[in-house]
């Protein structure tokens, strides 16, 4: 009976560890109501299952077998569907920021290709400049030797 507590405490810390990373700063309010409604649910369950088991310890099984599904069972209906909620917001919001980082990189592509032209405009002009004043002294030099 230790080794099943011990097991079920490790398995309630690694949940609220869990919990508590998803909750942190920069999900959002959906994301916050949604986490909110979790642990209401779970405060919810903790009580009927406390029954249950001792019901189950009093080798009431009938009486532990009717809690769980008049009561526990919908809870667990209902947290399994906020879970699956969350899970849906989290899928939109990163193929939110995948969908607006493509369309910056594109942006970024864009001006990075006009600056390129800009820079080739700008050495072919002052490649031109070079020829041309190469010529005039090349010129000059000719009318002086002459």
């Amino acid at each position: 009976m230790q080794k099943e507590n011990l097991n079920v405490n490790n398995q309630l810390k690694i949940y609220d560890d869990a919990l508590g990373q998803l909750s942190r700063p920069g999900g959002g309010e959906q994301q916050k109501k949604i986490l909110a409604e979790v642990a209401r649910i779970n405060r919810e369950i903790d009580q009927p299952l406390k029954d249950a088991v001792g019901q189950a310890l009093a080798f009431n099984g009938k009486g532990a077998v009717a809690i769980i599904f008049k009561t526990i069972n919908p809870l667990h209906v209902k947290l399994i569907r906020e879970i699956n909620k969350l899970v849906s917001f989290q899928e939109t919001t990163s193929r939110h920021i995948f969908d607006s980082s493509v369309v910056a990189r594109g942006k970024m592509d864009v001006l990075l290709s006009f600056v390129l032209l800009v820079v080739l405009l700008v050495a072919i002009f002052l490649s031109g400049l070079s020829r041309e004043v190469s010529l005039r002294l090349y010129l000059k030099r000719l009318k002086s030797l002459s």
